[in-house]
């Protein structure tokens, strides 16, 4: 059954189990204030280049226009720079926002930090006047020559938060080729959520010869613009330079389990392993037309297990946005057993006629586990550079007894949740407690709710904690599990956090896995809010394939029955029903996955059947047994004694 969520506009509801995660999912608030970020920079504009003319001669990399700040005075802007707008409050400085809500010591780790950055310090603003307001401002640089410059990039390193309103909230550079007459816009949050950092520092690139055009009158525009005022942005180390005539970008790969789009996981049970596809979203990122492109995709645990190549696309112009896919038949199948445990790597890569000049963005790797019983989104790494804090208290009006962080899990089979853990982080206050909440996509009851976990001492907190669970889901059902917290009406608020896989951002769909609940009483406006690509420290544990099996498994109208009897000996009997006639197969593996038995018993009828399955021929041990019909299957394990 598969699930597209692109689409999905109820209340709230991609890459593989890759890189340390596989698959999440879509997300639409219930507020209008809506908590959601876009895919890509520039993402949804044909602001990228056409063939105006091409030099073969000139050098990618040559940079052409700079800036980073060194000659503008602190507190100032470079000389031939101008400010506009309400708030003309931007300005060189070495230290980060002094807001109330921020740290001067959270600073852009640019390359030329020790020469100052640029900020806009909405934070520092509405500190100074006690209150939230609407804050925005721009700065424009000074005169840029790109005559007979047809192809050229964009570039500056960025750290910032934002709050509270994507609609409302905006960091855009843009670009004018008329001295400021017009501009074209590029989004530079994407796909960073609301209340979230990016990494320290972020590098921003964007191809802006659509918009240049070859002129000698190009100026740049920094905008900032918050419905609350608050926080920041701080940028530095601004360059144009020539872009690549040969350069094929990889924007987002994706790889597809039971649903399209779904999400990112780093850990994925056996019971939930379903046939893989996959497919990646490119751009011709360079100045000329790339021909006979296509996406090779290599999958290793040690060695190659499997490598497959898309169709070939004869031509891609200039600028162009494209998806190339692996034919459906040419998914990739891990069996569910105990051989199929373990690491393993995916390598997406694309390839063309030309040489690429910019090698780096076209080849994705990342790597994902097959676990027995963990679920897993986060990497879980504690420290490092893409590892930061989530919790409530993130939020605005996010320090109230109730509020909750939760996190999208789906379920291609049925299984039975048996615990859930997470990450306390040590930034968690002493006195305050969290239990976990289990909702349905409506977000609307609790299914379940575990006991409660109190941070007593400074011994319960930097650890996973780890509550029992008992709850039974069905397959092709996704559920959120969230830690709602309490001690927000202490005085001063107490805080519980976990940690936030930052890694994930540039995997996992913007508008996907996470959601926050402010309590209405709170601030009169309550309700789940999406918070984009964030991958916080919460996982699931599900029963077990290889252990603790029921005695049956139902799921796409195939039954399988266990065997009986079992233990057993010289032989079973193997019962299933079908609730239509289809094309059945039936398989024996060992514990390593090797294929022992292998019988097609053609089209069968609806109804219930038997397998006399023959013991005589197999050793002492554990096997798994599968039964395939109509492309669907089902496992279960049994014991060969003596």
């Amino acid at each position: 059954m598969k699930k597209n969520y692109l689409n999905y506009v109820s209340l709230l509801t991609f890459a593989i189990a890759m890189a340390n995660t596989m698959w999440a999912q879509r997300v639409k608030p219930v507020s209008s204030t809506e908590f959601s970020t876009t895919l890509q920079a520039g993402s949804g504009n044909s602001n990228l280049p056409t063939p105006s003319g091409s030099s073969q001669d000139r050098a990618y990399g040559t940079v052409i226009w700079s800036q980073d700040f060194a000659s503008a005075a602190t507190g100032g802007i470079p000389s031939g720079w101008t400010q506009t707008g309400p708030n003309q409050v931007w300005k060189k400085t070495f230290e980060g926002s002094s807001g109330a809500f921020s740290s001067k010591t959270a600073t852009l780790n640019s390359t030329t930090k020790a020469n100052g950055v640029l900020i806009f310090d909405a934070d520092s603003v509405r500190t100074k006047n006690g209150t939230n307001l609407a804050l925005s401002g721009q700065v424009i640089s000074d005169q840029i020559n790109l005559t007979g410059k047809p192809n050229v990039k964009l570039q500056f390193q960025q750290y910032f938060r934002l709050c509270c309103n994507t609609s409302t909230t905006t960091i855009t550079v843009s670009v004018s080729n008329n001295g400021g007459t017009t501009w074209v816009d590029f989004d530079c949050r994407a796909p960073v959520a609301i209340n979230n950092f990016p990494t320290n520092p972020q590098l921003y690139e964007v191809n802006i010869s659509n918009a240049t055009q070859s002129s000698n009158n190009v100026k740049v525009k920094f905008s900032f613009a918050s419905e609350s005022g608050t926080y920041f942005w701080q940028i530095d180390d601004v360059k144009i330079f020539e872009g690549p005539n040969n350069d094929i970008k990889m924007e987002t790969p994706f790889v597809d389990f039971d649903y399209d789009d779904g999400g990112y996981y780093t850990q994925t049970p056996l019971s939930q392993l379903v046939p893989i596809g996959f497919r990646a979203a490119i751009l011709n990122d360079g100045g000329l037309v790339q021909k006979n492109v296509k996406l090779k995709v290599d999958v290793s645990k040690g060695a190659s297990v499997y490598n497959k190549t898309s169709t070939v696309l004869a031509t891609l112009a200039a600028g162009v946005r494209d998806t190339l896919v692996i034919a459906t038949a040419n998914t990739f199948t891990l069996t569910p057993v105990a051989a199929s445990l373990g690491t393993y790597t995916t390598t997406f890569t694309f390839m063309a006629d030309s040489v690429d000049q910019n090698p780096s963005n076209n080849q994705f790797t990342r790597s994902f586990a097959v676990s027995d019983t963990v679920y897993a989104r986060d990497n879980g790494l504690i420290t490092g550079s893409t590892v930061t804090t989530l919790g409530p208290r993130n939020y605005i009006n996010g320090r109230a007894d109730g509020a909750v962080i939760a996190s999208m899990y789906e379920f291609p089979k049925a299984t039975k949740i048996t615990s859930v853990s997470a990450y306390v982080a040590s930034t968690s206050d002493i006195g305050a407690d969290f239990e976990f909440v289990l909702y349905d996509t409506s977000l609307a009851v609790d299914l379940a709710v575990s006991s409660k976990y109190t941070i007593a001492t400074a011994a319960d907190k930097g650890i996973w904690v780890t509550k029992q669970f008992n709850y039974s889901v069905l397959a092709g059902q996704s559920l959120y599990i969230g830690m709602r917290c309490n001690g927000g009406s202490s005085t001063p608020p107490l805080s519980v956090y976990t940690l936030n896989d930052l890694s994930k951002i540039d995997v996992q769909r913007a508008n996907g896995s996470t959601v926050f609940y402010l309590p209405l009483a709170n601030s009169g406006a309550g309700g789940w809010f999406n918070v984009g690509a964030s991958s916080p420290y919460i996982r699931l544990g599900i029963s077990s394939i290889l252990t603790g099996i029921d005695e049956y498994e139902a799921q796409n109208g195939l039954t399988l029955y266990q065997n009986i009897p079992n233990p057993a000996s010289s032989s079973t009997v193997i019962k299933y029903n079908l609730e239509k006639n289809s094309e059945v197969k039936f398989s024996v593996y060992d514990l390593t996955g090797r294929k022992l038995f292998d019988k097609n018993e053609g089209n069968v009828m609806v109804g219930e059947h038997n397998i006399n399955l023959d013991l005589t021929t197999f050793s002492k041990g554990v096997y798994f047994y599968t039964l395939t019909a109509n492309g669907h299957s089902l496992t279960k394990k049994m014991v060969i004694t003596e």
